[in-house]
């Protein structure tokens, strides 16, 4: 009698756990235009190591905090904005650089710590950037219409092609979920 009303308590303890677990409460809400995204054609989307969400459109970049988004453009006489409007690819490295690829080829990365964007060289035939890869051994690479380019994170980052990209496989890629 006494191990039956036992495994009753654990039992009723459990359920009422579990009831208080599943009343939490989800917030949504819609960004779009009205809300301040720079447009609703959404190429990219990455949460950074800071918890703020990106968003690559193609016409800018967008930060949200959860409340507010902030907006970021080229500005034609400012080497120290991004180099392109129409973002096709993000991601964030190690060292807390957010990784800007977009459709006109162009390469930067916005410093989370520095609060900057930095353009980065690359091959002159580079292509539409598609997509970012980081590897376990924190090698970034590019994936772009005309091949693979792999980062040189020199004192001046520099993305140059991969010349034996047939022969590479990414078996040891970071995949977040």
């Amino acid at each position: 009698m006494n191990n039956l009303f036992k495994k009753y308590t654990l039992l009723l303890l459990i359920g009422m756990i579990c009831t208080g677990l599943s009343a939490q409460e989800l917030f949504f809400k819609k960004l779009d235009v009205e809300n301040g995204l720079s447009q609703e054609d959404v190429s990219s989307i990455i949460q950074d190591s800071f918890g703020f969400i990106w968003i690559g459109t193609f016409d800018g970049l967008n930060r949200f905090d959860g409340r507010n988004i902030e907006t970021f453009h080229r500005q034609t006489a400012n080497p120290a904005s991004l180099p392109d409007n129409r973002i096709s690819a993000l991601a964030e490295d190690h060292k807390k650089r957010l990784w800007i690829g977009t459709q006109g080829g162009f390469f930067a990365y916005y410093s989370l710590l520095s609060e900057r964007f930095i353009r980065v060289k690359s091959p002159e035939q580079r292509g539409h950037v598609l997509s970012f890869l980081v590897t376990t051994d924190q090698t970034l690479y590019a994936l772009t219409a005309a091949g693979i380019l792999r980062l040189d994170d020199s004192a001046e980052p520099e993305f140059k092609f991969i010349s034996n990209a047939h022969n590479l496989h990414f078996r040891n890629a970071i995949q977040k979920t």
